[in-house]
């Protein structure tokens, strides 16, 4: 019989090979890194049978948190620990099932990433089930203040974030990115300054491919409340976004796609889902939309259906 044994690390193969075994031959790998002076990490693949044994030993890369050496993260206590080097380089090696968050804290659930000034690229797959439950909190989601930080490539799916002001996946980004992103049966509930992927965005941050799918609920209490993000303020950019999220509040400033924007251009969006406000200030794209003379808002290329 064949077998193949392949090591990877993140997205780097670091040993391939097809080897012939007999019935009562067995392929073990001895998880233990070994080191020498000469040599860095490396990792025992020993092909062992009654009267042979094959030894092979293999470079394994060490991640060091930079960008040519990002922290890999494979499951939902990897993501947890990102709170211990917030400004790391960091990426997601597989889809991570966070349902057990629904547990962790005495039901308060994640506890979110702060003061995040590194990058996390999702490197597209899924995170599901997350929980963050802190409805006294401000700045709450899987990252709570982030600045001039990178957030990409990831998918959100049944997350359950609840806050106070400054709720979303990240609850307020000051300078920045964040793109490539994508949420679908999702709940995000909060006061203020409340929308699916950002709380609030200010300081010249920049959110780019950004989708809002069926079954996503945005709602709010206060003053807001948007289907992408609550708030932009000052030399922010949204383009190419969709939201088809449901939005609403018993505050005003109240938008399909952002609750209230200052500041700030918005090209090439869309957005399908119900918006309902008590107060005042709603509408399909933008609630409230407060113009600067020196610095005026832009929005082009917007559509609500």
């Amino acid at each position: 019989r064949t077998q193949t044994v392949t090591l990877t690390a993140g997205d780097e193969t670091l040993y391939n090979r097809e080897v012939e075994l007999d019935q009562d031959e067995t392929v073990l790998v001895n998880e233990t890194y070994n080191a020498t002076e000469d040599s860095g990490p490396q990792v025992e693949v020993t092909i062992e049978s009654e009267d042979d044994r094959d030894v092979e030993r293999v470079a394994v890369v060490e991640s060091k948190g930079t960008e040519d050496s990002p922290y890999l993260v494979a499951d939902v206590d990897d993501l947890q620990a990102m709170n211990e080097e917030p400004d790391a380089y960091y990426v997601l090696t597989n889809d991570i099932d966070a349902s057990e968050t629904e547990e962790w804290n005495d039901g308060a659930g994640f506890d979110p990433i702060n003061e995040f000034t590194g990058t996390f690229d999702g490197q597209g797959h899924e995170i599901s089930g997350l929980t963050v439950d802190r409805p006294d909190e401000d700045e709450v989601g899987l990252f709570g203040v982030v600045e001039n930080a990178a957030i990409e490539n990831v998918h959100f799916t049944e997350a359950t974030i609840a806050g106070a002001s400054g709720t979303g996946v990240v609850g307020d980004i000051e300078g920045g990115v964040i793109e490539d992103v994508t949420i679908e049966n999702s709940t995000v509930e909060g006061a203020g300054n409340v929308g699916a992927v950002v709380g609030i965005a200010t300081e010249g941050t920049t959110l780019s491919n950004l989708t809002i799918n069926d079954n996503v609920i945005v709602d709010g209490t206060g003053y807001a409340v948007g289907g992408l993000v609550g708030a932009t303020y000052y030399d922010v950019t949204v383009t190419n976004a969709h939201s088809a999220a449901d939005v609403s509040s018993d505050g005003w400033a109240v938008g399909g796609l952002i609750g209230d924007l200052y500041e700030t251009d918005v090209t090439s969006v869309t957005t399908s889902g119900h918006v309902h406000g008590e107060a005042g200030y709603v509408g399909g794209i933008v609630g409230a939309n407060f113009q600067s003379v020196e610095t005026p808002s832009e929005i082009r290329d917007a559509t609500a259906s």
